[in-house]
């Protein structure tokens, strides 16, 4: 039995809009529309380096930031704001 129920709705949002998200399909509506990315790297740690044979062996951080248009029917669920509509404090 659950003791707090607090976020059920959001969840419930959250796995409509995500079950059936394939991570290899671009995500745009008409697929002659450009996808735009950002790309960024961030080097945390060169771990080792081996000059003879020219290896570099490294800790990094990427980041890819896209905008992506999920989209549902307001009506569809008891949720009155969207994920990314958090209110922070």
């Amino acid at each position: 039995m659950p003791v707090c129920m607090a976020g059920y709705n959001e969840k419930r949002l959250l796995h409509d809009l995500l079950d059936s998200y394939n991570i290899l399909e671009r995500p745009v509506v008409n697929e002659s529309d450009p996808l735009q990315l950002s790309f960024g790297l961030t080097l945390m740690q060169i771990i080792d380096v081996d000059e003879k044979n020219q290896l570099l062996v490294t800790n990094i951080w990427l980041k890819l930031v896209s905008t992506i248009d999920n989209a549902w029917l307001p009506g569809s669920s008891e949720s009155k704001r969207g994920p990314n509509e958090r209110k922070q404090f």
